[in-house]
């Protein structure tokens, strides 16, 4: 686990390689995790995918996450997920201290 976020009801469950270790990344949802009363197993099944993301071997490693609000990026798109990287490739280096980050599409729950 790389990450969490909450998304309504929802946990939003940034997956993948720890460390410097390069491999799959998803975004899979919790249904109902901030609701939930009793403590207990969460199998992979109750987690389903809700992105896949793409990954560099050994740079651009997914951190970090956040929900984006209707319109906030300058779109008319509905919420997207901010995505921000460790070990971020050169090409994400703007200038001495920033960094480009992803937006992607949050599909519905």
């Amino acid at each position: 686990m790389r990450d969490l976020c909450p998304h309504g009801d929802d946990l939003l469950v940034l997956a993948g390689p720890s460390m410097s270790l390069s491999g799959p990344v998803r975004v899979h949802r919790w249904v109902g995790a901030g609701s939930t009363e009793v403590a207990g197993v969460v199998r992979a099944g109750d987690l389903p995918v809700v992105l896949e993301l793409p990954h560099g071997r050994g740079e651009d490693h997914a951190e970090g996450l956040a929900v984006l609000p209707p319109g906030a990026h300058g779109t008319e798109h509905g919420e997207q997920l901010l995505v921000v990287l460790d070990s971020p490739a050169a090409l994400r280096l703007t200038t001495e201290h920033a960094v480009l980050a992803d937006v992607w599409d949050l599909p519905p729950a």
